[in-house]
């Protein structure tokens, strides 16, 4: 019998069936089972580079979820930091080179590893509130890392104003020296995004789940 995420995805031409990759702290990933701990999360967010690395400095996915969990609301940062977690297995694909069945693979994974970290799942105001976060961080990349990005395509006007805090956040997170130690010292960027968990799961009321270091 299939299992439940299997029968979601069953008839979708074009999924993977089998196979599974490896985590740096040893763990087997596949689409159907598998979650990576907090550390190999960290590790692998710190070096996966933005925008395919088509900007002028360099940029990571860490920062940018540090960034986001901080725009978010008071006991709401654990869904910013985590917003692009399944990104450890799946990479950062650019907007418009993601089909509707990478979509699909993010959803799967990300449900998992949010069941798995104790997050419960986002309600719309809250999902509302995470794009309007991770959308004022990405304008903020744009301007400060320097990516000629024609944005407009998917923002308004409104949107593609700088946000003043955005702007400090990614400024604080971009300095080439803090990118480098999070992307050739594992120990540091591992440590960093579980030290944000803990926080923003205490911010939450959320019990911490045992076994994910």
């Amino acid at each position: 019998m299939a299992t439940l995420v299997e029968a979601a995805v069953q008839g979708t031409e074009g999924l993977p069936t089998k196979g599974f990759m490896a985590t740096r702290e040893g763990e087997r990933i596949s689409l159907y089972e598998g979650v990576p701990n907090l550390t190999s999360v960290g590790t692998s967010l710190g070096r996966i580079v933005r925008f395919s690395g088509h900007q002028e400095g360099v940029y990571t996915v860490l920062p940018h979820s540090l960034c986001v969990a901080r725009l978010m609301p008071t006991g709401e940062g654990i869904y910013g930091l985590t917003h692009d977690m399944q990104e450890n297995v799946t990479s950062d694909v650019p907007r418009p080179m993601k089909s509707a069945q990478h979509c699909l693979v993010e959803e799967i994974v990300y449900d998992r590893m949010a069941e798995a970290y104790g997050i419960p799942p986002m309600t719309a105001e809250v999902a509302a509130r995470v794009k309007e976060a991770d959308t004022k961080a990405l304008v903020a990349e744009a301007y400060i890392v320097g990516y000629a990005d024609p944005m407009y395509e998917w923002f308004s006007e409104l949107e593609l104003i700088p946000d003043q805090e955005a702007m400090r956040i990614t400024r604080q997170y971009s300095s080439p020296k803090q990118i480098q130690q999070w992307m050739f010292e594992p120990e540091k960027s591992a440590a960093t995004f579980v030290r944000a968990y803990r926080k923003y799961m205490g911010e939450a009321g959320l019990e911490i789940p045992e076994g994910l270091l």
